[in-house]
């Protein structure tokens, strides 16, 4: 603010530098309002606590990124944060019908940690709402014959996971081993193409709910056919639409504030003639584009790893890291240890490696 000579009293987010996810971590302890909570002390967090819904300090959700992009983020909520990060929701998605008290919620994904979408899915547990939404989390790297008995045994009434799993399970639909009659589906975490959009309302009924989030900013578009793309929720969230990137200022997180933050997500304005909703509309096709690398198992029997298998990696002290894929058997795992580690450090980082 005072190399920028910035007036606090009627600036705007683009008067101020813009940020990256190296300089918000490499500057964590300063940006963070709150004192008590330090990149050390969230980070060691992450690295030993595996259940998505324990809280920092009792009062915090302490999420962190997956890394896909080489380089891992910690990002912290107060759940007054998480309320606003996540209520924009409520009004661009049609209300859900509800035909009995409890609402059973279904979530296949990336489960063991502290991860965006179980937790914004489940968050409810932490207030008045959680006995009337009991929730079932199911690991996308069970067997899909295990994922389906688990869904049928769990009877959903919202179904959330990512398209490539959801393109599955609506396979295991049509083809009568998976029966289950959700009448909310999501999907979130990567991109929802016009054939799983397809597929997945043939095999349950209803259209798919293309939710657009992020660790740092939580819930931040919603799509349906009906919208021919997706609306951002611009309720506590400012966006600049660049042409290589999105910057993003953050008004929900009064925690960890965010201005002006690069997201290497591309966001291409959609025609909206006779708006739904007062937000900016965008293409549908929103998210990251991940590789999913095929392996021969030790039973000669092809088997994936999925991108999401990434969110796993949340180790302390380092800083990037990246696939080597040789060939179907075997990858290189390279990682750089954060500036300033020790010996004894990098030494214990090459050991949880």
């Amino acid at each position: 603010i005072r190399e920028h000579r910035i007036d606090v009293k009627k600036c705007r987010p683009e008067d101020f530098p813009i940020q990256t996810k190296q300089t918000v971590m490499e500057n964590f302890d300063d940006l963070v309002t709150d004192r008590s909570v330090t990149k050390k002390a969230v980070s060691e967090f992450c690295a030993h606590s595996h259940d998505h819904l324990d809280l920092f300090d009792d009062r915090h959700f302490a999420l962190h990124t997956s890394g896909s992009s080489g380089e891992v983020g910690y990002f912290v909520h107060s759940k007054a944060d998480m309320v606003r990060g996540i209520l924009s929701v409520l009004r661009v998605s049609p209300p859900p019908k509800l035909k009995k008290v409890q609402m059973a919620i279904a979530y296949v994904g990336a489960l063991g940690g502290h991860f965006t979408s179980p937790t914004i899915m489940t968050a409810h547990q932490h207030s008045i709402l959680k006995p009337f939404f009991p929730p079932t989390m199911i690991s996308i790297n069970d067997p899909l014959d295990e994922i389906v008995a688990q869904l049928n045994a769990a009877q959903p009434d919202l179904l959330g996971s990512y398209g490539s799993m959801l393109s599955l399970l609506a396979e295991k639909q049509l083809s009568g081993e998976l029966n289950v009659s959700p009448s909310i589906v999501r999907n979130g975490a990567e991109p929802l193409t016009l054939q799983t959009r397809s597929l997945v309302k043939r095999a349950f009924g209803v259209d798919v709910q293309n939710l657009y989030g992020s660790t740092e900013h939580l819930l931040m578009g919603y799509g349906l056919p009906a919208y021919r793309g997706m609306y951002l929720m611009e309720d506590f969230v400012s966006y600049e639409l660049e042409p290589d990137c999105t910057l993003v200022t953050n008004f929900a997180n009064h925690t960890q504030p965010l201005i002006r933050y690069r997201m290497d997500d591309v966001l291409v304005p959609a025609a909206d003639p006779d708006p739904i909703f007062p937000f900016t509309k965008v293409e549908d096709v929103v998210g990251r584009v991940e590789h999913t690398p095929i392996f021969l198992n030790r039973h000669g029997r092809e088997d994936f790893l999925s991108p999401m298998f990434l969110v796993d990696i949340a180790i302390v002290g380092l800083r990037r890291y990246q696939f080597d894929l040789i060939d179907q058997t075997s990858f290189v795992f390279r990682m750089e240890a954060a500036s300033g580690t020790g010996p004894e450090a990098r030494e214990k980082l090459n050991r949880e490696a």
